[in-house]
């Protein structure tokens, strides 16, 4: 499979055979070269090229290389898993108990580049909605009602407006999204705030 990072805490059991298990750190993205922002999905990925050398360096350090029966990733941790045989496994995604841990855990170093470019990847992905600009205009709602569907839990206020802040800015830097001066304006409005979705749930590459 691609090398790729899942926005969930996740255990591999091989119930049968093995698999071989690359794993990056989170603060590798730099080296890594991610597919561009907007690319359809819930993951993020990269295409590791295993030229059969045997050399794991990923330009810029060692990854790791196992053959596993049972795997803990955490989430936003790069990995590409290889069947080296048949196989049967299984995939368990989880959250942190609390209202707010998870999202406490992702937003701070070591995750937290990682998740930046994930969530800006779910920007992108709805950049060409018509229901785009009154997203922005409910960022402040949008990204809350996102994040709570994600992983059930509520930010804070304090979290809200750096996220807020983490998006208009990478749209400010952008002189197609922020062309007109109210387009990058976050402000509310009456009704319900507009849904941030995540799209090609379907698409594979």
């Amino acid at each position: 499979e691609y090398n790729h990072v899942d926005p969930d805490d996740g255990l591999l059991i091989v119930a049968n055979g093995s698999k071989q298990v690359r794993l990056f750190s989170c603060q590798s993205i730099d080296r890594l070269y991610p597919n561009k922002l907007g690319t359809k999905g819930r993951t993020v990925s990269y295409d590791y090229d295993d030229d059969g050398s045997g050399n794991d360096d990923d330009g810029g350090g060692r990854v790791m290389v196992i053959i596993v029966i049972l795997l803990y990733i955490p989430a936003f941790w790069w990995h590409q898993i290889t069947s080296t045989e048949t196989t049967i496994s299984i995939n368990i995604f989880w959250g942190d108990a609390g209202l707010n841990n998870y999202s406490l855990k992702v937003m701070r170093e070591p995750t937290w580049c990682c998740f930046r470019y994930w969530l800006l990847n779910i920007i992108e992905q709805n950049r060409s909605q018509i229901s785009f600009p009154r997203i922005l205009n409910r960022l402040s709602e949008s990204l809350p009602n996102f994040l709570m569907t994600q992983w059930h839990e509520k930010l804070t206020s304090s979290q809200t407006n750096e996220l807020v802040e983490v998006v208009v800015g990478h749209l400010s830097n952008d002189n197609d999204a922020c062309d007109d001066d109210d387009d990058c304006d976050v402000r509310r409005t009456v009704g319900n705030a507009p849904v941030l979705k995540i799209r090609g749930l379907l698409w594979r590459k």
